[in-house]
């Protein structure tokens, strides 16, 4: 699980960081990017879209801004030292996360720029019902 949880984390966190969100610490919210990006970071700006704001984001991947904030702060923790702290996060918030990042990706990323979406297999851990433009058109 540690592996997958730290795989999950890295994901997300890149994740949210290309839509140009990230974690306030202090409060457990998604906020905007403050710093800019580096020469050599890749946001969704580069494809021609535009950032992605907190609400959109939620609008999108669920009510899903406590399990993130939560995935964001355990795994920072675990990949930045040894902690004794106790884990905060289950394997139910990070598959929460990263079905919404998902999602995320599926609505603000290919459907406007028009690229068929990946065949995701049904499975234990990624079970996401086929949602079509029409039912749920992007922000």
């Amino acid at each position: 699980m540690h592996n997958f949880s730290m795989a999950a984390h890295v994901a997300s966190l890149r994740s949210l960081e290309f839509f140009g969100i990230t974690c306030d610490a202090a409060t457990n919210r998604l906020t905007p990017l403050r710093l800019a990006r580096r020469p050599d970071d890749l946001g969704i700006e580069h494809f021609g879209l535009p950032l992605v704001t907190t609400t959109a984001l939620l609008a999108i991947a669920g009510p899903i801004e406590q399990q993130l904030a939560q995935v964001h702060k355990w795994s920072n923790k675990q990949l930045a030292h040894f902690t004794k702290a106790n884990r905060i996060v289950m394997f139910d918030e990070i598959r929460v996360a990263s079905l919404g990042m998902i999602q995320a990706f599926l609505r603000l990323v290919y459907d406007p720029l028009n690229i068929p979406r990946p065949h995701i297999p049904p499975g234990d851990i990624v079970d996401i019902p086929e949602v079509t433009r029409e039912q749920n058109p992007p922000p």
